[in-house]
């Protein structure tokens, strides 16, 4: 079975739209229910510092992949592309 590897692309996508969802929830309860000080501002500015720094690194790698490889899974022996 071959399929293109833009497949995973589309499935991180999807995966980035439910984790910022669950982030801003997240850092909406962190600031309305947490401790009004100055912890809880800076756990949430870290938890925004640390995922743009990663999200950063993650968009410039995968800004260097080829896209448009074919990915061969079971040997080939079902062809999703016709």
């Amino acid at each position: 079975m071959t399929f293109p590897l833009v497949y995973f692309l589309y499935a991180f996508y999807a995966f980035l739209v439910f984790w910022g969802m669950f982030s801003l929830t997240a850092l909406g309860h962190i600031l309305s229910y947490g401790m009004k000080g100055a912890g809880s501002f800076f756990a949430a500015f870290g938890y925004i510092a640390v995922s743009a720094v990663v999200l950063l690194g993650v968009f410039n790698y995968a800004g260097t992949i080829d896209w448009q490889q074919n990915v061969e899974f079971m040997g080939g022996y079902i062809n999703l592309q016709q």
